[in-house]
């Protein structure tokens, strides 16, 4: 019985394993490495349309969700395969909220990542593919306006491969993201992005974002996450 017991502790381990691979994989390839300099605390005061306060406790909050994968992982060793249970469990409980923490802290990475204090233009390579998938830049914009106006966690453009490549996508928390999706431009909804600043006011928040997109940003995540076709 031991031996069983072991047996299926492997098993279910593999599986745990390949599974958060796959769900978690074009999320990840989005972070931004240490070795880029990622350091989101640079913003803070140097956004036009975005106070200090506002970015400093939603950088806190960023820091809790780091912290708090951190001591996931950490835990993940502690946990008891062999009682996997789909009603209750802490396996259960754990898978679910690593996965709502990992979503949430790459997202806002690729969202603090794609802020600038400077003006940016989209580079003509860019334009031009966003130009192909809806239109125009403005009809790109239009779109991704009423996605955003119509989703309560994050609006974003991904290149999804397997789904026609760029396109806009709206979630409602932080556990639903098209499996196939890389972010190439990401928006919080939360309202901890912008009801200090825009309280009432969604589209004066999306207007102001707007502005501060580094299109540079964009364009790279594209090479990319095409392979650098």
């Amino acid at each position: 019985m031991a031996d069983k017991t072991e047996d299926r502790r492997r098993f279910l381990l593999g599986l745990a394993g390949s599974a958060a691979a796959v769900v978690a994989a074009p999320l990840a390839a989005a972070a931004p490495a240490a070795a880029t300099g990622f350091d989101p605390a640079r913003l803070a005061g140097a956004l036009e349309g975005f106070s200090a306060s506002l970015i400093r406790e939603h950088l806190a909050l960023y820091e809790t969700l780091r912290r708090r994968l951190q001591a996931l992982d950490q835990a993940e060793a502690r946990l008891d395969l062999a009682e996997a249970d789909a009603g209750t469990g802490r396996l259960r409980a754990h898978q679910a909220e690593w996965l709502e923490c990992r979503n949430a802290l790459v997202l806002h990475q690729s969202y603090f990542g794609a802020l600038t204090p400077r003006s940016v233009t989209p580079p003509p390579a860019l334009e031009a593919a966003l130009r192909r998938a809806f239109g125009s830049l403005d009809r790109w914009w239009v779109h991704l306006r009423a996605t955003a106006l119509a989703a309560r966690a994050w609006a974003a453009l991904v290149w999804d491969p397997a789904g026609g490549g760029l396109r806009n996508v709206g979630t409602d928390d932080d556990r639903q993201w098209p499996a196939t999706a890389a972010p190439l431009l990401v928006v919080d909804l939360h309202e901890h992005a912008w009801v200090l600043d825009y309280l009432g006011r969604p589209e004066a928040y999306l207007a102001a974002w707007r502005k501060r997109v580094d299109w540079n940003v964009v364009a790279a995540r594209l090479e990319a996450a095409r392979g650098g076709a």
